[in-house]
């Protein structure tokens, strides 16, 4: 069996360098004949990935010890579910299995027919296959996935005790599937750049696929909390720890991504932003294996030991950056620098909100990465959780602010006095909550938590009770059939309301639970997840609102 996968590998590594090949060679000719090839190159490739993906499934199913991932991750009395998960519990069948996802959607996206992309694709097909020949070439030459136990085993090691949950079948999946996502956005996104255009032509296009990658990220972070507080012995859901950090900055970059789109669609502003977060997005998905594999953690549970892999995805991220960013600079001339007309007005609140998004993330990266790179310098610096505390936390906070303002500014310019009118309810309401709480004795942590969490709860409720109150009033319909048309004619609007407040839920949660050990207020973290899927599968469904540049 190792035979057949590690073949199997083979042949796929080489149909994704042809088609790299291929595809690199029709920038210039744009032969439909060699584009036709390249994508043919490229299922071919998805083909013997997936037959190498089956022969090691079997392998360990069938407890073949001669595979040293078997041997290592395996065992006669590992029960079925846990000898899947084996896959990615080693460090080689990690990066396996991600670079099967990516397989696997590209041939999706070949095989869509989504308008706009028909340019674009024999573009993103040679991105796609230098990708898939980056993963192949780690899992063939570099670390051998298929390699042969030297010793006669009768049994295997087995898992880890500490990996055999069901986190383990849902946390690292949803991962990984996240991740390769954000393949395929970053993939469509550098095949435009090439192409050339308008980015009116792809980047709503990307929407559905960017939202994808974002929910299953967001929920592979909630599922790695969730094992981490039920399970893990940590004494509690998040420590900040090197490999959450790494799931966490790809997911605050795409938030800011998709909040550009939003930009983009309505507006046309915040191109060039969508542009820059597609490309750091892709290279902060890298971070991760980067990091497991001993460029910062080497922890038993979230590090692999004395593997050779990071320095050959350091050396990709360098390469992705250059490369990206040199044709950004070659079509500087085709775009502008797109800024909002005035910071008062909702694409104003969307660029700031990607200012801080990218804050945030630069403080994670700094508190995460600081103590490899000291280490490498011969020093030793020590980053504990109050720096992203301390650090973090107040820009959370002021983003959370910004949910209630946004969604009670006007497209292109809103007046004070306006604002000022659509202010005052939200305001006041959370004043009052945060005055109950205060007499209740409950603590001042928790009136500020009423205060910074209530106004934009109560601003978002606003706009649902407005909305739902003019199509009453236009259409005569009944308030809960009003309510429901209201949500379901512009899903991309209302599904981003409910998952703001699934991350206020989140907030009130990790606040509460920060403050003293109370369950109820942990759960409202999982209830807060379950407003992130919610709101995303609403705004993920196919919608009619298109790009409105000029609507006021």
């Amino acid at each position: 069996m190792a035979d057949i996968g590690y073949a199997s590998l083979m042949l796929a590594l080489i149909f994704a360098a042809y088609s790299a090949i291929v595809s690199i060679a029709n920038v210039r000719r744009k032969s439909p004949a060699l584009a036709l090839s390249a994508r043919n190159g490229l299922i071919a490739t998805a083909v013997f990935y997936t037959l190498a993906i089956e022969a090691m499934l079997y392998a360990l199913i069938t407890d073949d010890f001669g595979i040293e991932l078997v041997a290592s991750h395996s065992s006669h009395d590992l029960s079925l579910i846990y000898k899947f998960t084996a896959l990615y519990s080693d460090k080689a069948g990690s990066l396996l299995f991600w670079g099967w996802l990516v397989s696997v959607f590209a041939v999706i996206l070949v095989w869509s027919r989504r308008r706009g992309f028909k340019d674009i694709m024999p573009h993103s097909v040679g991105v796609l296959a230098v990708i898939l020949v980056f993963f192949l070439v780690l899992v063939t030459i570099v670390v051998n996935v298929f390699r042969e136990n030297p010793h006669s085993l009768s049994d295997g090691l087995g898992l880890n005790p500490q990996l055999q949950n069901p986190g383990m079948a849902i946390h690292p999946p949803l991962l990984f599937l996240g991740y390769a996502g954000f393949a395929i956005v970053f993939a469509v996104g550098v095949g435009a750049l090439i192409r050339g255009g308008e980015v009116d032509d792809w980047l709503s296009g990307i929407r559905r696929w960017a939202l994808f990658a974002w929910g299953a990220l967001g929920l592979a972070n909630l599922a790695g909390a969730w094992w981490a507080h039920d399970v893990g012995g940590w004494g509690g859901y998040w420590a900040w720890d090197p490999v959450e950090n790494a799931g966490l900055m790809p997911w605050l970059l795409g938030t800011a991504l998709l909040h550009s789109v939003a930009a983009q669609r309505k507006r046309g502003y915040l191109k060039s932003w969508g542009i820059a977060l597609i490309i750091f997005t892709f290279v902060f998905t890298l971070l991760s294996p980067f990091i497991t594999h001993g460029g910062f953690e080497e922890s038993p549970l979230h590090g692999f030991a004395d593997s050779p892999v990071p320095p050959y995805i350091l050396s990709f991220m360098v390469i992705v950056l250059a490369g990206s960013f040199g044709l950004v600079f070659l079509r500087r001339g085709r775009g502008r620098i797109d800024y909002p007309e005035s910071l008062i007005s909702r694409e104003g609140a969307l660029f700031l909100t990607n200012i801080v998004l990218g804050l945030i993330t630069l403080l994670v990266l700094i508190g995460t990465a600081a103590p490899g790179i000291a280490d490498a310098l011969g020093r030793n610096v020590a980053i504990e959780r109050d720096f992203f505390d301390w650090s973090a936390g107040p820009a959370f906070l002021f983003l959370v602010l910004l949910m209630g303002i946004c969604p009670l500014l006007k497209w292109r310019k809103s007046s004070l006095d306006i604002l000022r009118g659509s202010l005052l309810y939200p305001v006041l309401l959370s004043a009052v909550a945060a005055m109950g709480v205060l007499i209740a004795g409950i603590g001042n942590w928790y009136a500020l938590a009423a205060l910074v969490c209530g106004f934009p709860l109560f601003g978002i409720a606003q706009e649902l009770v407005r909305g739902a109150r003019a199509r009453h009033r236009a259409g005569g319909q009944n308030y809960i059939k009003a309510f429901l048309s209201l949500i379901w004619h512009d899903r991309p609007r209302y599904g981003g309301f409910i998952v703001h407040i699934g991350i206020i839920l989140i907030t009130v949660g990790v606040i509460g639970s920060s403050l003293c050990s109370d369950d109820f207020m942990v759960n409202l973290i999982w209830a807060g997840g379950g407003g992130l899927l919610l709101g995303g599968a609403i705004a993920f469904w196919p919608d009619r609102v298109g790009t409105h540049v000029g609507a006021g």
